[in-house]
Protein backbone atom coordinates (compact mmCIF):
# COMPACT_ATOMS: atom_id res chain seq x y z
CA UNK A 1 0.00 0.00 0.00
CA UNK A 2 1.25 3.49 -0.80
CA UNK A 3 2.26 5.85 1.98
CA UNK A 4 -0.41 8.34 2.98
CA UNK A 5 -0.54 11.30 5.27
CA UNK A 6 -2.78 10.92 8.32
CA UNK A 7 -5.04 13.67 7.00
CA UNK A 8 -5.63 11.65 3.82
CA UNK A 9 -6.86 8.68 5.84
CA UNK A 10 -9.53 10.79 7.51
CA UNK A 11 -10.79 12.30 4.25
CA UNK A 12 -13.41 10.61 2.10
CA UNK A 13 -11.97 9.01 -1.02
CA UNK A 14 -13.34 10.04 -4.42
CA UNK A 15 -14.90 7.32 -6.53
CA UNK A 16 -12.58 6.13 -9.30
CA UNK A 17 -15.56 5.90 -11.68
CA UNK A 18 -14.75 7.38 -15.09
CA UNK A 19 -18.26 6.84 -16.49
CA UNK A 20 -17.11 4.22 -18.98
CA UNK A 21 -18.96 1.39 -17.30
CA UNK A 22 -18.61 -2.00 -18.95
CA UNK A 23 -17.97 -5.31 -17.22
CA UNK A 24 -15.52 -7.87 -18.50
CA UNK A 25 -15.94 -11.65 -18.18
CA UNK A 26 -14.76 -11.50 -14.56
CA UNK A 27 -17.29 -8.81 -13.57
CA UNK A 28 -14.58 -6.13 -13.42
CA UNK A 29 -15.38 -2.69 -14.81
CA UNK A 30 -13.10 -1.95 -17.74
CA UNK A 31 -13.39 1.78 -17.02
CA UNK A 32 -12.43 2.02 -13.35
CA UNK A 33 -11.10 -1.47 -12.57
CA UNK A 34 -13.47 -2.18 -9.69
CA UNK A 35 -15.45 -5.38 -9.20
CA UNK A 36 -19.24 -5.31 -9.13
CA UNK A 37 -19.10 -5.93 -5.36
CA UNK A 38 -16.70 -3.02 -4.88
CA UNK A 39 -18.90 -0.73 -6.96
CA UNK A 40 -22.10 -1.60 -5.12
CA UNK A 41 -20.44 -1.52 -1.68
CA UNK A 42 -18.67 1.80 -2.27
CA UNK A 43 -21.20 4.04 -0.43
CA UNK A 44 -20.93 1.93 2.75
CA UNK A 45 -17.14 1.65 2.79
CA UNK A 46 -14.87 3.50 5.17
CA UNK A 47 -12.28 5.83 3.65
CA UNK A 48 -9.58 3.25 4.36
CA UNK A 49 -11.56 0.52 2.58
CA UNK A 50 -12.13 2.86 -0.36
CA UNK A 51 -8.41 3.64 -0.54
CA UNK A 52 -7.65 -0.09 -0.68
CA UNK A 53 -10.21 -0.58 -3.46
CA UNK A 54 -8.73 2.31 -5.47
CA UNK A 55 -5.26 0.77 -5.18
CA UNK A 56 -6.53 -2.68 -6.20
CA UNK A 57 -8.47 -1.20 -9.12
CA UNK A 58 -5.40 0.69 -10.36
CA UNK A 59 -3.39 -2.53 -10.22
CA UNK A 60 -6.08 -4.40 -12.18
CA UNK A 61 -6.14 -1.73 -14.88
CA UNK A 62 -2.33 -1.74 -15.09
CA UNK A 63 -2.30 -5.54 -15.51
CA UNK A 64 -4.99 -5.24 -18.21
CA UNK A 65 -2.95 -2.63 -20.09
CA UNK A 66 0.18 -4.78 -19.82
CA UNK A 67 -1.65 -7.76 -21.34
CA UNK A 68 -3.38 -5.82 -24.11
CA UNK A 69 -0.41 -3.74 -25.13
Amino acid sequence: MENRKVSEIDQDVASPCVHLCRLDGQSICTGCGRSVTEITSWPMMTPDQKWNVVQAARARLARRRAHTG
